[in-house]
């Protein structure tokens, strides 16, 4: 069984949940979408497991060592749960019961198509100790999802998510971007949407070409043409604001890495990045710099930027590009980033740098609006929660 721990764009690692999952490729699922291949996701090459495998594998995952504060979860995912024989879903739940009464497990989730909930069989998994649905959303428009063979409406979404809140569980959404006939704006309209059903979190992963899909024929035949991955992180980063911006956390962006996907048979083709999470993290923390120095119009030479000392690898970027990007954009000479403990997650200070005198200034802009309230001796509020210092 492999562990999953997800942690993502507005979750912190130590309170999120901590995940068995267990892979069901296909399972339940009635035709294979164009751009699934479960097996290679997965790493799993089986189809169903049986009832006395699942035992074992919890088994096992439990004598690693675990955050006794953190919520264990099973995780049935990479098919369509809810779409499997009743009396196959009555089977894995009935041999997690004894786990959930020792307190070993502490809830039940899934993966599941929108076009596949129903009253009668939410009835019988929600008896059994399932939590949480995940729905494989994709997109908020018809046109992409006909695009993509995904064989369901929007409506059915709707439809979906009104019978879990109805029958009390909480709902995950599952986006994609740069699916068959989508765009940058269709993502991020997908994205307002998806907000309007208020789920309780979201996960977004980009489309690959992988081999073994029905993507791949048209990708090979020029019929398809993926998402660039600089492309890619931009979209997701907007995204991410959109559902941060509406109180909804985004546990997961990118697929997680494995040998099976990154083999010479994985991936064909698409914006693939073992890191893709923290690619769009660094773009989303760039993009809130910039914005700030836009608006304050910061004239340096050389500046320092004071970050939380966990956010050190989110403002620098990979491999130093948010640190090369600034000083193309703004022509500084010298940019340095600094841990400082009295900052929190996400929040940074900008201050520029005399050279010739070696004097430490702590702003030297065209002086800014200040609204009421704002004291320039303390520094001036922004939107993203940042501080800017205003004294010399």
């Amino acid at each position: 069984m492999r562990r999953e721990t997800p942690c993502g764009s507005s979750t912190d690692c130590r309170n999120s949940p901590w995940i068995f999952p267990i892979f069901i490729p296909h399972g339940g699922c009635p035709h294979r979408c164009i751009f699934c291949n479960q097996h290679r996701i997965s790493g799993v090459q089986r189809m169903l497991p049986d009832p006395d495998t699942i035992v074992a594998s919890i088994h096992s995952a439990l004598l690693r060592p675990i955050d006794p504060k953190r919520t264990r979860e099973v995780a049935f995912f990479g098919g369509n749960f809810l779409g499997l024989p009743r009396r196959v879903i009555r089977s894995y739940l009935d041999v997690i019961a004894p786990f959930r009464e020792r307190g070993q497990i502490h809830r039940i989730r899934c993966s599941t198509r929108p076009d596949t909930v129903c009253p009668e069989t939410l009835e019988l998994a929600g008896g059994l100790g399932m939590t949480t649905v995940e729905l494989g959303v994709q997109s908020m428009h018809d046109a992409v999802l006909e695009a993509s063979l995904r064989g369901h409406g929007v409506r059915e979404t709707q439809r979906a998510v009104a019978c879990l809140r109805e029958k009390g569980m909480a709902v995950g959404l599952q986006l994609m971007v740069g699916l068959p006939g989508d765009t940058v704006d269709k993502c991020l309209e997908s994205a307002e949407k998806a907000v309007s059903l208020r789920p309780d979190f979201v996960r977004i992963y980009p489309t690959l070409v992988l081999e073994g899909t029905e993507l791949a024929v048209r990708y090979r035949s020029g019929g398809y043409r993926p998402m660039s991955l600089a492309d890619a992180v931009s979209t997701v980063a907007n995204m991410v604001d959109v559902f941060i911006r509406n109180g909804i956390p985004v546990i997961r962006v990118g697929l997680q890495s494995s040998k099976e996907l990154e083999s010479k048979d994985g991936i064909l083709a698409g914006p693939y990045h073992p890191a893709f999470g923290h690619l769009v993290e660094t773009r989303r923390y760039r993009d809130r710099v910039v914005s700030a120095l836009d608006a304050l119009e910061f004239r340096a030479s050389a500046i320092q930027i004071h970050v939380s000392p966990r956010d050190i690898p989110k403002m620098r970027g990979d491999r130093n590009e948010t640190l090369r990007f600034l000083s193309k954009r703004y022509w500084f000479a010298s940019i340095s980033v600094v841990g400082d403990a009295a900052l929190g997650k996400d929040q940074f200070l900008i201050e520029s740098i005399e050279r010739k005198s070696s004097r430490r200034l702590s702003g030297e802009w065209v002086r800014p609006i200040v609204s009421d309230g704002d004291d320039p001796a303390k520094g001036f509020p922004c939107s993203t929660g940042s501080s800017f210092t205003g004294s010399s």
